[in-house]
């Protein structure tokens, strides 16, 4: 009988130091507590705990299995805390981080890859002796391969399953990079719907603006109005207009106590007082050219004014024109619009903190990059009772318009026409080249024309927005608001100067209704005058449905490198598994790679008398003390 095809199946040699393969076969009992071993002419009991040991595939195969689990362990982990924050790097969450736990789970992956790999190369050694006509050093070549991969890579001449086994095994840390590039932890805007408070007043209150004196008369000092003003010409001349503060403390400066969340920025619809926008645009034709006959030529391009009358109390009108290109002749871009008080609904911003700012916060404004024409009216309200006799709620910022708002630009040239009789055309040599300009908004405006021999029909206020610091940022903001300069003196100025005077308006409505609605007045004021503001009327305070805007690091993963992860830890199992040969003989193989059992196998002296048909356990009975 062949020696090679007897290995490996389940048999002992004898208790006369024969050869493996030349007695009869073991008989297995299942559920049996002990199992008979039949020799010739003996039977003899081995414990139980011999025939467990002897069949260590079940746990290569739960150790195979254990792997093959992980990466769906490690997707359980990664969605369980994908959105969430970023767990604190202290304490006990240090320790059980989604990163520490993916850590001891590779750990894991990799111990039970290399236990089921063990095992798995120890049986494709037993399954090589049963080959024909096998070698001693085939046999030595199939154990250094499956035990070492360098090894494996100098005996690379004749490759074969168990080189791939041996390298994918080796290559087993790849699941660690890409399972632990998987887990992603990128700061994000989170957005969480909210009821917060929002201080916004829907209506502004009676007299809120000024009062009326005997002749008629206008007088804003002392009222509410004319700390807004303030505060709106601050804006006007910052540029970080859109983070404005409106007041936060009581009259004893503490800070009001609202829920909100000190890092996170939120979004509402607001109803508050406002402007209805009735605007209609027209032209008006000009030449300013200089002739023979008008040397000295006189123009106005550019003119704003604001009008209100206390016998229409709830209307203000306001009317623009300038001149937008380059050149003598043209058309000037005008607009008149109707003011209309209305409860008009604000897409509004409301943050706790501001970076660089002293204020407690919080800040509310209006939200980035909208202008009127985002705001909806929701009513327009009708005049209060006695509106306009001794006092006005809107007549106060009528007539702060028309302080701030009202001016205009004029220009004038004289010229000395050079002219040949006989010429049909005259060379006109422009001096003394002058402007004259009126109003605090075009002094913000305009800058300083005041070169001399300017050609005056160059003048197109509209690109030098910039001197006029929060209009600029708006011009960056908004297309409407854009300048577009040419060469030299060929200025198209783009900017809707209309609109740009209409959004301080809006800007100066809102935070009317802010400081109407407000718990209280701000700090600020109390170093005014020492006096606080004599304002004691409702409050309004309503609850808003919000949307909170959270820059936060939270966990995320990336589908690909947990795919990847996922896709070499199957291939290993799937390679280590089939190391193990066919099933289920593979369930046969009682043999392990043990000094013992290979020197059993190749008939070692020491084994002549040993009772090798009980396995390691009965040779070591026999020979296990003696010296080697």
């Amino acid at each position: 009988m062949d020696r090679n095809n007897e290995l490996g199946k389940s048999e002992e040699p004898s208790t006369k130091g024969a050869l493996p393969g030349k007695h009869e076969a073991e008989v297995l009992h299942n559920g049996d507590e002990e199992r008979n071993v039949h020799t010739k002419g003996s039977s003899r009991h081995v414990p139980r705990h011999t025939l467990l040991r002897a069949i260590p595939q079940w746990y290569s195969f739960m150790a195979i299995t254990g792997s093959a689990l992980t990466p769906f362990v490690s997707l359980a982990i990664l969605l369980g805390v994908r959105g969430d924050p970023v767990w604190p790097n202290s304490g006990i969450t240090k320790v059980v981080s989604p990163a520490s736990l993916l850590s001891a789970l590779l750990s894991l992956n990799s111990f039970l890859i290399s236990f089921a790999w063990a095992q798995g190369a120890t049986s494709a050694w037993w399954r090589r002796t049963k080959t024909p006509h096998v070698t001693y050093g085939e046999l030595h070549r199939t154990w250094v391969v499956g035990t070492s991969w360098i090894d494996a890579l100098w005996l690379m001449d004749k490759p074969t399953f168990l080189h791939i086994v041996t390298f994918a095994v080796a290559l087993n840390s790849i699941t660690g990079f890409a399972l632990q590039g998987a887990l992603d932890t990128p700061t994000r805007t989170m957005n969480k719907q909210v009821s917060i408070p929002v201080p916004m007043a829907p209506v502004l209150d009676l007299g809120f603006s000024g009062e009326i004196n005997p002749n008629g008369v206008i007088d804003p000092h002392g009222y509410y109005w004319q700390w807004v003003w303030q505060q709106v010409q601050n804006l006007v001349s910052s540029t970080t207009s859109q983070y404005a503060y409106f007041g936060s403390v009581d009259s004893n400066g503490n800070k009001i106590a609202v829920d909100y969340d000190d890092h996170a920025t939120y979004t509402a619809y607001v109803d508050g007082a406002g402007f209805d926008y009735d605007c209609s645009p027209y032209n008006l034709s000009y030449d300013l050219e200089p002739t023979q006959s008008r040397p000295t030529t006189k123009g106005r391009i550019f003119q704003s004014s604001f009008y209100w009358n206390s016998t229409n109390p709830n209307e203000v009108d306001f009317d623009i024109y300038w001149k937008e290109h380059y050149g003598c002749q043209g058309s000037f871009t005008g607009r008149h619009c109707t003011l209309r008080p209305a409860t008009v609904i604000y897409p509004v911003t409301i943050q706790m903190s501001v970076p660089g700012s002293t204020y407690p916060g919080p800040y509310y404004n209006l939200k980035t990059d909208t202008t009127r024409h985002d705001d909806k009216t929701k009513s327009i309200l009708v005049p209060y009772p006695n509106e306009g006799t001794s006092n006005t709620t809107y007549g106060g910022i009528a007539e702060t318009f028309v302080e701030f708002f009202n001016a205009s630009i004029d220009i004038e040239d004289n010229y000395t026409p050079d002219c040949n009789v006989t010429a049909s055309t005259c060379i006109n040599a422009f001096e003394n080249s002058s402007y004259l300009a009126s109003g605090s908004l075009v002094d913000s405006l305009i800058g300083d024309y005041g070169n001399q021999n300017q050609y005056y029909c160059s003048l197109s206020f509209a690109s030098t927005l910039s001197n006029l610091k929060y209009l600029d940022s708006m011009s960056k903001a908004n297309q409407s608001f854009a300048v577009r300069e040419g060469d030299g003196a060929d200025i198209d100025g783009m900017a809707d100067l209309a609109e740009i005077v209409l959004t301080t308006v809006r800007q100066a409505m809102f935070l009317s209704a802010v400081y109407t609605g407000s718990q209280a007045l701000s700090d600020t004021w109390n170093s005014h005058d020492d006096d606080w503001l004599p304002y004691n009327k409702s409050h309004y305070l309503p609850i808003v449905s919000a949307t909170r805007h959270k820059q936060e690091t939270v966990y995320d993963f990336r589908w690909h490198l947990w795919a990847v992860s996922a896709f070499v830890t199957w291939v290993i199992c799937a390679l280590v598994l089939l190391s193990f040969g066919p099933w289920p003989g593979v369930l046969k193989t009682k043999k392990s790679l043990a000094p013992l059992e290979t020197a059993q196998f190749f008939g070692a002296p020491a084994f002549k008398n040993a009772r090798v048909d009980e396995g390691v356990e009965g040779i070591l009975e026999d020979v296990g003390n003696k010296e080697v």
